[in-house]
């Protein structure tokens, strides 16, 4: 069962559009180590990897909320 904390975290969100933790981090051109890295850090790091996420996501995550710079669920 998913946590609060695991609901927030958008790069939890990103990896269930897939069907893999492999898939997921083959879209985001990473290994599963790196992406696993993300997932702890709960960000990532670049605005270029971010936005490369969202669209292998088709925008269910936004490449904003995967930076970090907002919040999931708040208003636009």
């Amino acid at each position: 069962m998913k946590s609060d904390k695991d609901i927030d975290n958008p790069i939890v969100r990103y990896v269930a559009c897939f069907g893999s933790v492999r898939e997921a981090a083959q879209a985001a051109g990473v290994s599963t180590e790196m992406l696993r890295r993300m997932r702890k850090r709960g960000y990532v790091s670049t605005r270029q990897r971010a936005l490369q996420m969202a669209q292998a996501c088709q925008f269910r995550v936004k490449a904003t909320e995967l930076m970090a710079l907002t919040r999931a669920g708040a208003a636009p």
